[in-house]
């Protein structure tokens, strides 16, 4: 049994309560844009929505949190597993994109 952060886990068992975590994360995607220390979790049984300006990083955040974009500091969670996390976990998430993928079809 392991005890972390007030939370008791056997083995194997996720330690968090969390859907996801972003932590401290930063990613540049070019000269004039980068991500920079963003940090914000969602509960799991949570719902949220990221809004902002085109070119804020909402997408940007998402594909770090996907482990579809290498993240160059910070740390990123998704379902108890740290990101890149093993290829199994992607069978738990589900995306809905409008980003055509190399297929032409929204992946």
């Amino acid at each position: 049994m392991t005890i972390l952060d007030g939370l008791i886990a056997t083995e194997g068992a996720r330690l968090s309560d969390l859907a996801f975590a972003l932590r401290g994360v930063g990613v540049a995607t070019s000269d004039r844009f980068a991500l920079r220390d963003v940090s914000f979790e969602l509960p799991t049984g949570y719902v949220m929505g990221l809004i902002g300006a085109n070119g804020a990083g909402k997408t940007t955040a998402i594909r770090c949190l996907l482990g579809l974009r290498r993240i160059e500091s910070g740390e990123a969670e998704l379902l108890g597993h740290r990101v890149p996390g093993p290829v199994d976990l992607r069978q738990d998430i589900g995306v809905c994109s409008t980003t055509p993928t190399s297929s032409g079809t929204g992946a």
